[in-house]
């Protein structure tokens, strides 16, 4: 990965920026105190007058998706502008889109099914899930169908717990305080943004599976293909053109088109899917199998209780963090992924994750350290 070399006032956004929502602009332009602690792991270039790196990812994860908008639609970005001139003006195309898909996909769900499992176990990086499955020891149901939106919990501001005495911890704190004692060797101020990072890593490469369906284009055939990059970069561009949501006493789960869980077992573990169109449904698989593989890092249980507005910012800027990340290690190595992630959030310090993220010689130095640690773990595992 090239080191960033230069830096623009502000977010640069194609087409100014016309499907994203100015409060979420001004989210990440002006982040909170909460969310200035979660990312206190990116890195830092001490110029205030220049873009910061949650601005850059986050800006070149809209740009890439308008690209990706205006060629399934097969016009220029210019044209997309002007017919589409604001996010609510791709709402009825993209209503109109899902109704097509299901209409086409009902009669064809179990073929679907199968083929997002295979498609998902054929990446590189989830060669030991694939390994694992043939072993019996995990099991992977896929479910093309609205998810069921029990154990759906979001986590709201209404605390309701009692309020601790000073210098103790809340019981959420404590959990997350318990998750990364085993994991972290470099003191409390980074645990909470480790696992910040961990989240936006998953959610970002779980957003860039949404095309995946691009594989299996000659089984699923154009016309469908184009329908669902339609919807899959129209959705990703809900992201960040959707407004903020208020979570106090919102109702969340009709709203729910995908879900994924994983499950222990005494012979074998179990990751569920549950998607209501193909693309969502081979993202909830990514989401699902990498939660599996970094359960340590965050539990279910913490997994399933999501700060929505969050949750959204780990999906704008993380499709670009999981590429930067991914783009240090060889398309041979990238079944060693999950291990990757583990051993630089457990054994290196904020500064060398900082230059993880900034790239260069040297970040790519570090990064084949931690591959060859990540070999060594594999090999064990054997």
């Amino acid at each position: 990965m090239k080191k960033f070399k230069t830096f623009l006032e502000g977010m640069e956004l194609t087409g100014k920026g016309q499907y994203f929502d100015p409060n979420k602009k001004q989210y990440v332009e002006q982040p909170s105190e909460e969310i200035t602690q979660l990312t206190s792991l990116y890195p830092q270039f001490n110029t205030p007058e220049v873009q910061s790196y949650l601005e850059l990812i986050t800006s070149e994860s809209y740009n890439d998706t308008v690209k990706k908008l205006a060629r399934y639609l097969n016009i220029n970005e210019d044209e997309l502008h002007q017919t589409y001139p604001n996010y609510s003006s791709l709402y009825a195309m993209v209503v109109q889109n899902v109704y097509d898909i299901l209409e086409i996909e009902a009669t064809h769900a179990e073929n679907l099914e199968r083929l997002a499992v295979d498609l998902v176990l054929s990446l590189p990086e989830f060669q030991k899930i694939k390994e694992l499955v043939r072993a019996g020891e995990l099991n992977i149901v896929a479910k093309l169908e609205q998810p069921d939106p029990s154990g759906f919990n979001i986590e709201v501001q209404q605390n309701s717990e009692e309020t601790p005495e000073p210098g103790e911890l809340t019981d959420d704190e404590e959990q997350t305080e318990g998750i990364f004692n085993d994991i972290s060797q470099y003191g409390e101020p980074s645990q909470l943004a480790r696992r910040a990072l961990a989240r936006t890593f998953t959610q970002g490469a779980a957003v860039n599976k949404f095309y995946l369906f691009e594989l299996a284009k000659q089984r699923l055939g154009e016309d469908l293909t184009n329908k669902y990059g339609i919807f899959a970069a129209i959705a990703t561009l809900g992201y960040f053109g959707m407004p903020l949501m208020d979570l106090s006493g919102m109702e969340s789960t009709g709203a729910l088109v995908g879900k994924a869980q994983a499950e222990a077992g005494e012979e074998s573990d179990t990751i569920t899917a549950t998607g209501i169109i193909f693309p969502v449904l081979v993202h909830e698989l990514v989401k699902g199998i990498y939660n599996y593989l970094t359960y340590d890092i965050a539990s279910q249980e913490q997994l399933d209780k999501e700060d929505l507005n969050r949750e959204t910012l780990e999906m704008m800027s993380g499709p670009k963090l999981a590429k930067y990340i991914q783009s240090m290690i060889n398309i041979d190595d990238q079944h060693l992924t999950p291990y990757i992630i583990k051993i630089l959030l457990a054994n290196y310090t904020d500064d060398q994750i900082r230059q993880v993220l900034t790239g260069g010689n040297a970040a790519q130095r570090i990064m084949n350290q931690i591959v060859q640690q990540a070999r060594t773990m594999d090999d064990d595992d054997q």
